[in-house]
């Protein structure tokens, strides 16, 4: 079944042209099918959803170079049927590049795929459509949340565990953190929904010399790439001390069940015994090679690996 959705956005403007006065990113108005203003849309599995509008930049004149959308925060490319539209630059002088080049995206009879919509099983799912422009700027035109069949969605528990020490570890290293500021995150995503996040094994400071290990653990939505989803408030966060190794159990309870999406999961160390040398406190993580965990993509910015 082929379904059009047009999300209008807020009103900026209100004038008579022949073009909707809406905000920059717009979803045309149509016919019957379309859905205006929706924060909420369900669909049968495979089913898919077409999009057509156009775009301007917000920040300054800038063709639209590509529209895209994300799903749960993983970002989706969309087929190469754009147009000019005059009609816009006329509508909001001053604004569009180029006499409204490229301003368009979907035809009147070749609308715009969300490519992949079809093929999502049941769930709840978030959707942003987006616009990229030439200048770098990138702007969410509207985001609502996507049921597919009755949203379920089954839960899912599977446990991807690397070799440790220097078995088969990425670059032949663990990683040994002790100095502050220093981290590793783990970037994953999952088909179901899940409700924890843990280490399965990390090594802390020895206690005869008593110098326990701060550190935090935080859960981060994935949003675009790894220095904007940093920026946002983590999903969750909470704080250990490490007594002995692997004492208490490194996991972090999300209280709910979490939507299926790409996540960011990072381990911090902190405190007062932290001096950067093997006499204070150190926290040590295993680096599973790739081929081990081929859903877990790894990011560091530990000075001190190989140990």
């Amino acid at each position: 079944m082929k379904k059009v959705i047009g999300i209008v956005l807020a009103v900026a403007l209100v004038l008579a042209l022949a073009v909707p006065a809406f905000a920059n990113v717009n979803l045309d108005n149509v016919g019957g099918s379309v859905t205006k203003g929706s924060s909420e849309i369900q669909i049968n599995p495979g089913d898919k959803l077409y999009i057509i509008g156009w775009a301007y930049c917000n920040d300054e004149v800038s063709a639209l170079q590509e529209m895209f959308y994300t799903v749960d925060g993983v970002e989706k490319a969309l087929p190469d049927n754009y147009r000019d539209r005059g009609d816009v630059d006329a509508a909001f002088p001053g604004k569009v590049a180029d006499g409204g080049r490229h301003a368009g995206f979907g035809l009147d009879n070749n609308l715009m795929e969300l490519t992949g919509i079809d093929a999502l099983t049941d769930g709840t799912y978030e959707i942003k459509i987006c616009a990229r422009f030439e200048n770098g700027t990138t702007e969410v035109g509207h985001t609502f949340t996507l049921i597919v069949g009755e949203g379920g969605g089954a839960a899912s528990t599977t446990e991807y565990t690397g070799a440790a020490g220097t078995n088969s570890p990425v670059d032949g290293n663990a990683i040994w953190m002790n100095q502050p500021g220093e981290y590793a995150i783990a970037e994953f995503t999952t088909n179901g929904t899940f409700r924890s996040v843990k280490l399965t094994t990390y090594w802390a400071s020895e206690m005869s010399n008593n110098v326990p290990v701060d550190y935090t653990l935080e859960l981060y939505k994935f949003e675009y790439n790894v220095e904007n989803s940093l920026a946002q408030q983590p999903f969750k966060s909470a704080s250990f001390r490490a007594v002995t190794n692997g004492n208490p159990p490194a996991v972090l309870d999300l209280g709910e069940d979490v939507p299926a999406g790409t996540y960011l999961f990072k381990v911090a160390v902190g405190g007062e015994y932290l001096d950067g040398t093997n006499s204070g406190s150190y926290m040590v993580l295993d680096h599973a090679a790739s081929s081990e965990v081929p859903n877990v993509k790894y990011i560091v910015n530990v000075a001190n690996k190989g140990n």
